[in-house]
């Protein structure tokens, strides 16, 4: 008898639970993550063509390395970004073609230019009501033919993270599963 009664409660319950967490990650689902389409794509970061060759010069110097993968960065430091000063940029080479960019940023002030940047070369974000909502990370992206730009800021911590990098070269960031092994995309 007491099994009939608990039973009953605990499903309710479980049901109510379910339904509360469905309905929040619904509502996550509808943050900032929509892409814009890309109005003038660079094909390029800054001058420097995607696909080519980095290697370190008196502008550059590794700063990381793996096998397929070596990390740059400007030897003066960081150089501004959308008129922004920058915590770091870091530049990637795969399989020795240059593919992506990395930069960190912390501010609020930053956050604004560097969107306003961005918005002012690339495209102006849909803001729609509900497509910027008003949540703890926000996360923007624009897409080119070539090119791809996710920007994710947390406004609490007031730091910002930038990817910008070539499509087809980014494919080689994440190896395609062959069996027990992984294997480089060519």
């Amino acid at each position: 008898m007491l099994h009939r009664n608990v039973h009953p409660r605990s499903s309710r319950l479980w049901c109510m639970g379910a339904g509360v967490g469905a309905a929040l990650a619904a509502w996550l689902s509808c943050s900032t993550a929509h892409a814009v389409p890309m109005t003038n794509d660079p094909r390029d970061f800054e001058g420097i063509p995607w696909g080519a060759e980095l290697k370190e010069s008196d502008d550059f110097q590794a700063v990381d390395r793996s096998p397929r993968m070596v990390t740059y960065e400007r030897k003066p430091g960081p150089p501004p970004f959308g008129g922004q000063i920058v915590e770091s940029m870091k530049f990637v080479a795969i399989d020795g073609k240059f593919a992506r960019v990395t930069i960190r940023y912390q501010s609020l002030e930053a956050h604004r230019g560097i969107v306003a940047y961005l918005e002012a070369r690339f495209g102006a974000l849909d803001r729609t009501p509900g497509q910027i909502a008003n949540i703890s990370i926000q996360t923007l992206n624009w897409k080119g033919p070539e090119t791809d730009i996710m920007l994710t800021y947390n406004p609490q911590t007031q730091q910002g993270i930038i990817f910008y990098e070539s499509q087809s070269l980014a494919q080689r960031f994440y190896p395609v599963e062959r069996g027990s092994d992984s294997a480089p995309r060519n």
